[in-house]
């Protein structure tokens, strides 16, 4: 988790290189924990080669984060 200045983020990292529906459940319970408006993304880093949306999630392959910088 971490705290920006719109509310938190909810930020996993998976080491599979093709995303599982397994991989959002966690995510999924502990969004359920915050108030109303209180959070304002979720996002999964994978070990894969694409970048989409699913299940209101970000979801970033790492060959997609090399090279930027942070």
């Amino acid at each position: 988790m971490v705290q920006s200045e719109l509310g938190w983020i909810l930020a996993e990292a998976k080491s599979g290189t093709t995303v599982d529906s397994s991989f959002f459940r966690p995510m999924e319970v502990l969004a359920g924990q915050f108030s109303e408006g209180s959070l304002v993304e979720r996002r999964l880093l994978y070990d894969g080669t694409e970048s989409y949306r699913r299940k209101g999630v970000a979801v970033t392959g790492r060959s997609v984060l090399q090279g930027r910088a942070w």
